[in-house]
């Protein structure tokens, strides 16, 4: 992504109709560490690729976050961003950039994006609990914060259906689910239990907290 004349090339070559731009800097604690390269994918890259895919006569589409805001409310796409961390601040001002570079630009604003990734083993936040808890691991959660999860599938639906319907300009994509992301992945698969500053999960009546954990979140119903 960041190498902007490789990029071009693959464009330009693939002529596409809509060019989706999925890829960032998303772990929050690197992009503290590394301000510029964060930087580096989550604005400047966005921009270039939105540029291109202009001059290509491609739509654009990118994906943001809602670390835009700083979660002291629910938020809407009228809502003021206001950023708490690089990340936030970064993928905010790639927002603008795509705005910028490409007028139809579809902006979609995605919030702990889950799903089972076929191309790396990069975790997400349902994954990494999956996997502690097909480890018998207790799954340490914060009890601060609440989420509504993006299932990628969705996402990806809901990015093409607009693309259709020649929409453009910022959306809020997620699934109907919204819960203390304690609570949310518990209910999903085991039992609360309640501490002072944290929440576990385990999956009860199975030895070590093992099970079908696979088969439980492939049935978790899907929102369009």
């Amino acid at each position: 992504m960041t190498d902007s004349p490789a990029v071009e090339t693959v464009v330009r070559s693939a002529k596409p109709d809509v060019v989706v731009n999925a890829a960032a800097m998303t772990d929050v604690d690197a992009c503290e560490r590394d301000p510029e390269g964060a930087k580096r994918l989550n604005e400047t890259a966005p921009g270039i690729l939105a540029s291109i895919s202009r001059d290509v006569g491609a739509a654009f589409v990118q994906a943001s976050t809602d670390y835009v805001f700083d979660g002291s409310e629910p938020a809407a796409e009228g809502t003021t961003p206001h950023p708490l961390n690089t990340y936030g601040l970064t993928k905010l001002a790639g927002e603008a950039v795509v705005r910028g570079a490409h007028a139809n630009a579809l902006i979609l604003r995605l919030s702990a994006v889950y799903g089972w990734n076929r191309v790396s083993q990069k975790t997400n936040a349902v994954t990494w609990i999956l996997e502690k808890l097909e480890t018998g691991k207790e799954a340490m959660l914060f009890r601060d914060q609440k989420v509504t999860p993006t299932y990628a599938k969705t996402a990806a639906e809901v990015a093409f259906d607009l693309w259709s319907r020649r929409a453009s300009g910022l959306f809020h994509v997620a699934s109907a689910i919204r819960n203390r992301s304690s609570e949310a992945h518990c209910d999903f698969y085991g039992e609360r239990r309640p501490s002072s500053d944290a929440a576990s999960c385990s999956l009860p009546g199975r030895p070590e907290g093992r099970g079908n954990i696979k088969e439980a979140y492939a049935e978790i119903p899907r929102v369009p």
